[in-house]
């Protein structure tokens, strides 16, 4: 229990059993802790409780509590926090559509010990996002969290676009700079994503009106 922190369980309980009778066994439960403030805080350990038996076949109870833990939180930079980050793209078709069909868009950034729930990706929206003629509609968003055997979460995070053009062309999809902080390295790094060259073909020609009179008729 702490007040500085947010705290959740992670994944299930996991029990040693011991080698022998009256030998100890283990019993090992993972949290997940994320500051909300810098500074030195008290971590209070959960207290433990059961019943120890005894040889007449009585048991007595048995509480017990770790000492408090204190940690210390430095201050976060403005950039998001992790130990690993990643961001790739894929486009649908790869090779590019027709005037007037979509290009399925799919971001997908992937973190490692950091919280990427407040995290946003510059360079998707606004003027600057897309070259003239060309326009975006969100097509989705998923992210999930998961908790690596080697003791991280893992974040990941997908944005979906839908890219149309009102005429046929080369287009190039701006680069895209996301800065963030390595804990391992203390130093702010770039996950990058280059220019993206997007060729649009000019669509099939309208069939031209049924003109023909007919006959047959509907009332409503």
């Amino acid at each position: 229990a702490s007040d500085a922190f947010t705290i959740r369980r992670l994944g299930n309980d996991q029990w040693q059993a011991p080698a022998g009778a009256g030998l100890p066994g283990r019993l090992t439960r993972n949290w997940l802790l994320q500051a909300r403030e810098p500074g030195l805080h008290p971590l209070v350990s959960p207290r433990f409780q059961g019943r120890l038996p005894q040889d007449n076949g009585t048991s007595d109870p048995l509480s017990a509590r770790a000492a408090t833990l204190f940690v210390k939180i430095d201050q976060a930079p403005q950039q998001p926090v992790a130990s690993l980050l990643t961001l790739s793209q894929q486009l649908s078709p790869a090779s590019g559509a027709r005037e007037g069909e979509p290009v399925i868009r799919t971001l997908t950034l992937v973190m490692e010990g950091g919280d990427g729930n407040r995290l946003t990706l510059p360079g998707l929206t606004g003027p600057a996002a897309l070259p003239a003629g060309m326009q975006a509609r969100p097509d989705g968003e998923q992210q999930q969290e998961r908790f690596l055997a080697k003791g991280a979460l893992r974040f990941e995070r997908q944005w979906r676009q839908a890219l149309t053009a009102t005429a046929p062309g080369d287009y190039l999809l701006p680069a895209i700079t996301l800065p963030w902080f390595n804990t391992r390295s203390g130093r702010i790094e770039y996950a990058r994503l280059p220019a993206t060259p997007l060729r649009i073909e000019a669509g099939a020609q309208a069939q031209e009106a049924f003109t023909e009179q007919n006959h047959e008729s509907l009332h409503w």
